[in-house]
């Protein structure tokens, strides 16, 4: 018996502690209503009285009342539509959550003029009706001064049974503020300001070595036309059609995670390959056609040094446009299957660009632009073939767009293009004389990117 009766004893304990630890909990997760005025908007009273009733509700204590007009704009800056709305309850959340709304009280008509109104008071925390009461209308009148201030009253009842959980916001509010006491005392260590400026330099870098590397893989199309005319009427030209490619591009800024005061440099690489072939006709020493075809490979490389403007580590914790400056040096070469007419050549330049990513529309898309110059340029295989000597220049540009599968997985698209022209002087022997030579290479791709 003695065993039955501790046993009782003791689970009765276990369940007094479980509710109360349990209310306790319920009871300060509700502590956290914001403090300050309670922003009520009245909606307009079927009948009249709408002023009567909006200025006894504004002489409560602590409240702010705002009319129908006002919660109109509210709903229409939102996006929603104000037909219905009072009848769901998750579009109401959601507004007076941003609008700062702690309760919406509205008046519904009885089934006549003479019935008394339902009033219904919506909480912000559910979207419905969290008190009902009724009002008494005045037939041809609706709400009267006197039945105004009953409803004013009914509404303070109300929110004075909620205080308690005011209460406990405040003794929250109170311990945040014992805190920043705290905090402020002990910024009087001398060494806080250098702490500051380690933990600044800290995140800064942390935030830097999540986004210090772009490179993507893409496959294309390549179109290529080389055209030499020389002032003695001889006319070479050549124009080909989109001919498959793989384009890979590399741009890191790695020194920054060592040295922050040289983040904004950093380093590209771009690397062209493209395979064509081409059908060519002619006689050979017999007197025969001939008809050969002609295996052509492109490879382009581009490499240099990037200078990022403005602070890389504060433009990558933003979602500001990345400007970047380059200078570099580009070899082009493409070449031909040996045979009697279409020639095998190369060119080196020093190119000097500029290029912008910058989101656009939403976070995952970005838009990418860069435009290069090339002040001057070596013509190195098939020199001899148009002249003595050569002096090259040109313009190139690009533009494209990336969309974010993940954080470090992509998909990349775009266009680009490089124009360069070439000057010869003298007698090449092809039969040229001063010619000059324009190249232009187009080209339209897409891949993945990856950014780390």
């Amino acid at each position: 018996m003695n065993t039955k009766l501790i046993q009782s004893i003791s689970l009765a304990v276990i369940a007094i502690f479980c509710v109360s630890f349990f209310g306790l909990s319920a009871q300060t997760a509700h502590a956290q209503e914001p403090e300050g005025p309670k922003r009520i908007a009245i909606l307009d009273v079927p009948g009249g009285g709408s002023d009567l009733l909006t200025d006894a509700v504004s002489k409560l204590d602590n409240v702010v009342v705002e009319d129908q007009a006002w919660f109109l704009e509210q709903i229409r800056g939102r996006a929603f539509k104000a037909k219905g709305i009072m009848s769901r309850p998750e579009d109401l959340k959601w507004l007076m959550d941003g609008a700062k709304i702690s309760y919406i009280l509205y008046l519904a008509a009885g089934e006549d003029d003479a019935a008394p109104y339902t009033a219904r008071l919506v909480g912000a925390q559910s979207g419905e009706p969290v008190h009902q009461f009724t009002v008494e209308r005045a037939p041809g009148a609706g709400v009267t001064a006197s039945s105004a201030k009953v409803a004013a009253l009914e509404v303070n009842t109300y929110m004075d049974s909620q205080k308690p959980r005011d209460l406990e916001a405040e003794a929250a509010a109170r311990a945040a503020e014992e805190k920043k006491k705290a905090e402020l005392k002990a910024a009087e260590d001398p060494n806080r300001l250098k702490k500051m400026q380690a933990a600044e330099k800290q995140n800064a870098l942390d935030a830097y070595s999540r986004d210090w590397f772009h490179g993507s893989l893409r496959g294309g199309g390549i179109a290529r036309d080389f055209n030499v005319t020389g002032i003695n009427k001889n006319v070479s030209a050549y124009s080909s059609a989109f001919y498959p490619g793989v384009i890979l591009n590399v741009e890191a800024f790695p020194i920054g995670m060592s040295n922050r005061e040289y983040a904004g440099i950093g380093f590209y690489a771009d690397a062209v390959l493209g395979f064509d072939s081409v059908m060519i006709q002619y006689r050979d020493g017999d007197g025969q056609d001939v008809t050969e075809e002609i295996g052509i490979t492109q490879v382009d490389f581009e490499g240099g040094v990037l200078y990022r403007l403005g602070d890389p580590l504060k433009l990558r914790s933003t979602d500001g446009a990345k400007v970047d400056l380059s200078i570099g040096v580009r070899h082009a070469s493409f070449a031909a299957t040996p045979n009697i007419q279409l020639a095998s050549i190369s060119h080196t330049s020093l190119v000097i660009g500029g290029r912008v990513k910058s989101k656009m529309f939403s976070d995952i898309f970005s838009l990418h632009a860069g435009v290069n110059v090339s002040p001057i340029g070596l013509f190195g295989t098939g020199l001899e073939l148009f002249g003595d000597t050569a002096h090259s220049y040109g313009v190139g540009g690009n533009l494209g767009g990336e969309v974010l599968a993940t954080d470090a997985i992509g998909i990349v698209f775009g266009y680009d293009f490089n124009l360069q022209r070439t000057n010869f002087s003298g007698n090449g022997e092809l039969g040229f004389q001063d010619a000059t030579a324009f190249e232009l290479v187009q080209g339209l791709n897409a891949g993945i990117s990856y950014n780390y």
